[in-house]
């Protein structure tokens, strides 16, 4: 109940205006479909970001441009508890790929496994995006140091094919980043940390 208690204090705090939206579409979520996906896990790690599920408000921003823009394949980059492979694979039936890092999560998730969802425990600097060439990445700041997603960012900007990359409240150099490497096509700015991208390869 705690940790509830501390997303809303900090949705209201970080979203401003949005809060109201975010936290209604919240309770939406946990009383139309499972609301176990909307876990918490704070690492004590210098590299991985705490594991936050994406917001449900969010989330139907995700399955809308799937829909609008024929996506078939989709990869969720630290999947976390699976909220973004639980909607976008059990429910609207998309084949989608998460890769959870911490043990323990991923052991969690990897419940959801269907012939739509798979989920990897392995580390996104070792996985091979080219297997299954994806037509969206998804980051929901799976990486606390900006240097780290520099790292991964260049080498996906290295694939052969072309793909979409949604980013998910990334701090500001972490942003500089993004711009540097793909072309932002849409984008929500909510407050200085909280923030939605759809991009594309330059």
């Amino acid at each position: 109940m705690k940790r509830y208690f501390k997303f809303i204090i900090s949705t209201i705090l970080n979203y401003k205006f949005y809060a109201i939206p975010i936290v209604f579409n919240e309770i939406y979520f946990n009383l139309k479909f499972d609301k176990k996906f909307n876990k918490f896990k704070y690492f004590n790690d210098k590299y991985l970001s705490d594991s936050i599920p994406c917001s449900y408000y969010l989330l139907k921003k995700i399955n809308n441009f799937i829909s609008n823009n024929q996506i078939k394949y989709v990869c969720d980059i630290g999947s976390g508890y699976g909220k973004i492979l639980y909607f976008i694979g059990s429910i609207n039936n998309t084949y989608i790929d998460g890769i959870e890092l911490e043990k323990s999560v991923f052991d969690e998730s990897k419940k959801l496994e269907n012939d739509k969802i798979k989920v990897y425990n392995q580390d996104i600097f070792n996985f091979r995006f080219d297997k299954k060439n994806y037509d969206l990445l998804i980051f929901n700041d799976p990486l606390k140091k900006p240097k780290d997603l520099s790292k991964i960012l260049n080498n996906i900007n290295n694939l052969n094919y072309n793909f979409f990359l949604i980013f998910i409240n990334l701090s500001f150099d972490k942003k500089n980043i993004v711009k540097e490497l793909f072309e932002i096509i849409y984008k929500e700015e909510f407050s200085d940390t909280r923030n939605y991208m759809i991009c594309k390869k330059k």
